[in-house]
């Protein structure tokens, strides 16, 4: 640490397009105009979201859901979206990150986001993840929740510990 300080993370929110532009935009702002514009200095190393590609954790057609293949490419084509946002507007100096995900918002839903189901979404989205120049992406929650990596009463990993 004392040599290299710790990296810095923004905004960590949900994705939409024209708010996320505004952000980045004000936060690396070009000086001059052309093609040789240089990005200000702006001590931020990555710019974060959150992705729930399942919807809501009550939703009954979740692992039908899962495992489409247009469902699927919504979330590599967002990922495509935000990463390319990403490095022309910071000129490649901070990586895209999804910084929470947990397949469906509201602590996903029993016997889908927290069974074997889930991995096609999660390693789907990881691959993604890498194809698209994100430096990581976080699961929302290690232990607790239905798309826990741990089941804490069983203390089992769910089918996704291991693809992690």
């Amino acid at each position: 640490w004392p040599d290299k300080p710790p990296l810095i993370a923004a905004p960590d929110s949900n994705f939409d397009a024209e708010w996320f532009s505004d952000f980045l935009r004000a936060l690396f702002p070009r000086a001059g105009s052309g093609p040789s514009s240089i990005p200000a200095q702006v001590p931020i190393d990555m710019v974060t979201h959150h992705m729930y590609p399942l919807g809501p954790g009550d939703d009954v057609e979740m692992a039908r859901k899962s495992i489409e293949p247009h469902k699927l490419e919504l979330s590599s084509e967002r990922l495509k979206l935000v990463g390319r946002l990403v490095a022309n507007v910071s000129n490649r100096t901070a990586m895209p990150v999804v910084s929470e995900t947990g397949g469906a918002y509201n602590s996903g839903r029993h016997g889908v986001t927290n069974a074997f189901v889930s991995g096609f979404w999660w390693n789907d989205l990881q691959g993604s993840l890498s194809k698209h120049g994100h430096a990581m992406g976080c699961r929302q929650s290690l232990v607790g929740g239905r798309y826990a990596l741990l089941d804490l009463p069983s203390r089992q990993p769910s089918p996704d510990f291991y693809s992690s």
